[in-house]
């Protein structure tokens, strides 16, 4: 058989057309029989197989519907009909996002197909679960554009409206869905309740009641029904409504005893109203319950208690003006209450009304200048101020009376660590911590501790505190700069992550970075400081801690830009200056360096490090006349004290390169007698100056060992450069030629092949 005939057999084989006839018929099973002997027979054909998956999908037979249209999509890419039927397979199968990928790309592709609407429903409902309200009310607006009288359409678009406090735009789509289904019980409770939202209560209690009618015995319906009485002050009605919802089985919870509660006080049954309020806040705090239970206090005129209540509302929610407005007209009974007075002082103090707070607990100790809470309250203000001895002297006071009060103890306790008395603090706080283990105790004696640098104490007095409070941010924070300084970084790391996820504030990206510098993370550690300078972006530690980054780096011209951003804020910071002139020597800036060194020297005209500096530009212009002046100046001058390590190295290295090598050896050899441990560094640390200076040191007296032939005494000091500084490209290619002469090829090569790598990767790191 040629290809044409073979091309040709399915299209004129009687089978597919009983296929598609039965298919059309509604008459699934057998439309699949014949599916299966055609495809059977034709295995390439993708249409059948499409045919086939929509059988299948009215045979809820979902995974073969999938499985033949995904076949049928990888080679029709571009046919709307597969992505339709795959979706609501898909849909079937609770594939939501597969689902919606193919519904979105079939609308797209053609949004007139009979499978549009039932497609756009699927849409809509998924949205809808899923929070896209934006996408769901648009997919609804074209199902009732298409189908005006699509009742579900118009249920869940009014229930989107009802959510979204659109009443008007809700209770046009329920007045819409009740023209064609009048009897739905649900839309017409949704309906009252936005009448009773309207306060249109009339309205509201026709459909509940015609709700009830339908169903007599719906606890919700009578629930919200019995509300709307309580608005008309119907309390009668509503508390039958109430007692029908509780025989049919509805929850007895804080709202329904809240409710009942003022049933109760409408009727005048205040002692009733009383234990279902107090009911209710038991299950659940709400400012509007303490304010309507401290209503009834008031009818029945106890007052302490109403005060009681309304400072309690007033703590869940500032805002509340009634209660404010209550509260203070209550007080005015009895102006002179201190309990009154002090509860009111620190509840004003909760809601950050300081002003306030101050009047009423100043009122209230000038009445009983003993009171503890009105002390410990007015310490608290005075800490808020930073005004320390004032809120000592209020605490030494209070304890006094109270001397193993736990939280007064607590108080005293940090204010002892907020002024710099750790051994103070940690007194106190043991006893506190001893008669009551509270958070803040345990972060307080933690701070004393990582102040007096005993670490282990810390981390365990911040683990306590953890575990009685794991989401308190700060103490994360501590705890990683307490592992910092023991060396655990990746502890320190783990609690520095779990701060941030609680607070992002500039302490803790700058926290952060330095422990990626110590884990070797530069680069991630620059990514720290961009953080925290965007949070604090004047803050001069953090520009002199970037800009000394980006120096390590090999960004010099980024170091530069933070050293005068630095030097903005502060023109005549020596140590941004330096770090300025040092920048600019880097980028061959010599002219701009010297003038910057010149300004220092006008401040601090004996800054040994700032001569150096100058000296070494002199060095870069080979002007070594120059240079050495400078030197032997700054040594003639220089205090007996004073660390002269880098004049010696850099005059040293001078007389180096001028091949002056008996004057070079005495230099080096005079700073390399400098007493300071050099020998004695960790390799995993980044060397600071004078290690560095040592390093160089010995490198450049390693070369001349080397130029004078005397390779062991060379060898002997190009290791212990290379050992305090392993990237000095000049001390191994000084190191290989030794190796080289004396016929070690193997570690000369390693040398050269280590020199070689080094300098690539400075170029690449280079601007």
């Amino acid at each position: 058989m040629n290809y044409l005939s073979k091309k040709a057999k399915p299209f004129f084989n009687p089978a597919k057309k009983k296929a598609a006839k039965a298919l059309k018929a509604g008459q699934y099973a057998e439309a699949v029989e014949y599916y299966n002997g055609l495809i059977e027979d034709n295995p390439d054909s993708v249409s059948m197989r499409c045919d086939r998956g929509e059988a299948y999908l009215y045979l809820n037979e979902y995974e073969k519907a999938k499985e033949d249209l995904d076949i049928y999509i990888n080679k029709k890419q571009d046919d709307e009909r597969g992505y339709y039927l795959r979706g609501i397979a898909n849909d079937k199968l609770n594939l939501r996002w597969d689902a919606l990928n193919d519904l979105n790309k079939a609308l797209r592709i053609k949004p007139d197909s009979p499978f549009a609407l039932e497609s756009l429903k699927i849409c809509a409902r998924h949205n809808y679960d899923l929070g896209n309200r934006d996408k769901a009310f648009k997919e609804l607006n074209l199902i009732l554009q298409a189908s005006v009288y699509d009742t579900w359409a118009l249920e869940i678009r009014g229930k989107m409206y009802y959510e979204n406090k659109q009443y008007l735009d809700a209770l046009q789509d329920f007045n819409s869905f009740l023209e064609i289904q009048p009897v739905s019980v649900s839309i017409l409770e949704l309906r009252g309740n936005i009448y009773r939202k309207l306060n249109q209560y009339k309205d509201a209690l026709n459909d509940y009641n015609q709700a009830l009618r339908l169903n007599q015995n719906d606890p919700n319906i009578l629930i919200n029904r019995s509300k709307t009485h309580i608005f008309q002050k119907q309390y009668s009605d509503a508390l039958r409504d109430i007692e029908k919802y509780l025989y049919y089985g509805g929850e007895l919870n804080a709202s329904v005893l809240k409710n009942r509660g003022l049933i109760y006080a409408g009727l005048s049954r205040y002692n009733e109203a009383i234990t279902d309020f107090t009911m209710s806040l038991e299950n659940k705090e709400k400012g509007s319950t303490y304010r309507q239970r401290a209503q009834v206090y008031q009818a029945l005129k106890q007052y302490k208690e109403a005060l009681s209540d309304l400072n309690h509302a007033l703590i869940l929610d500032d805002s509340d003006k009634e209660s404010l407005i209550m509260r203070n007209q209550t007080l005015t009974v009895n102006p002179n209450d201190v309990n009154a007075l002090s509860d009111r002082g620190r509840n004003y103090m909760a809601l950050n009304k300081r002003y306030e707070a101050m009047i009423d607990i100043e009122r209230a100790l000038s009445i009983n200048p003993n009171h503890i809470q009105a002390l410990l309250t007015r310490a608290k203000l005075y800490r808020m101020q930073e005004t320390y001895s004032a809120a000592l002297s209020d605490l030494n006071t209070a304890i006094e009376i109270e001397p193993r009060n736990p939280t007064l103890l607590k108080s005293r306790g940090k204010i002892y660590t907020l002024i710099n008395e750790y051994e103070n603090a940690i007194q106190d706080l043991n006893i506190a911590i001893d008669k009551e283990k509270r958070s803040s105790s345990f972060k307080y004696r933690g701070k004393s501790f990582l102040m007096l640098g005993k670490y282990k104490e810390a981390i365990d007095d911040f683990s306590d505190a953890l575990n009685l409070n794991p989401k308190k941010s700060s103490v994360y924070c501590d705890r990683s700069e307490a592992y910092f300084h023991i060396g655990k970084y990746k502890h320190a790391l783990t609690d520095i992550n779990k701060s941030l996820e609680f607070n992002e504030n500039e302490k803790s990206f700058e926290l952060r970075s330095l422990i990626h510098e110590k884990l070797h993370q530069t680069k991630t550690a620059k990514t720290d400081l961009d953080k925290a300078l965007s949070l604090s972006p004047q803050s001069t530690s953090l520009l002199l801690q970037r800009a000394t980054l980006l120096e390590k780096l090999q960004k010099y011209q980024e170091s530069l830009t933070d050293w005068d951003e630095l030097l903005q804020i502060d023109p005549n910071n020596i140590i941004a200056l330096q770090g300025r002139g040092k920048m600019l020597i880097k980028l061959c800036r010599y002219e701009e360096a010297e003038s910057t060194f010149i300004k220092i020297l006008e401040m601090d005209p004996n800054n040994l490090d700032t001569i150096c500096y100058q000296a070494e530009i002199y060095k870069e212009q080979k002007n070594y006349e120059k240079a050495i002046e400078v030197l032997v100046r700054g040594l003639e001058n220089a205090p007996g004290d004073t660390n002269t390590l880098h004049l010696f190295v850099v005059k040293g290295d001078i007389h180096r390169l001028r091949k002056e090598y008996a004057e070079s050896l005495e230099d080096l050899n005079k700073a390399l007698n400098l007493d300071l441990n050099v020998m004695d560094i960790d390799n995993n640390e980044p060397i600071n100056d004078d290690k560095k200076y040592n390093a160089l040191a010995l490198c450049y007296r390693g070369s001349i060992y080397r130029n004078n032939k005397d390779n062991d005494n060379a060898l002997k000091d190009l290791n212990g450069s290379l050992m305090n500084d392993p990237k000095n490209i000049f001390a191994l290619c000084e190191r290989g030629a030794v190796y080289r002469d004396k016929g070690s090829f193997n570690d000369a090569w390693n040398d050269i092949e280590n020199a070689l790598k080094l300098s690539e990767d400075n170029d690449d790191d280079l601007e």
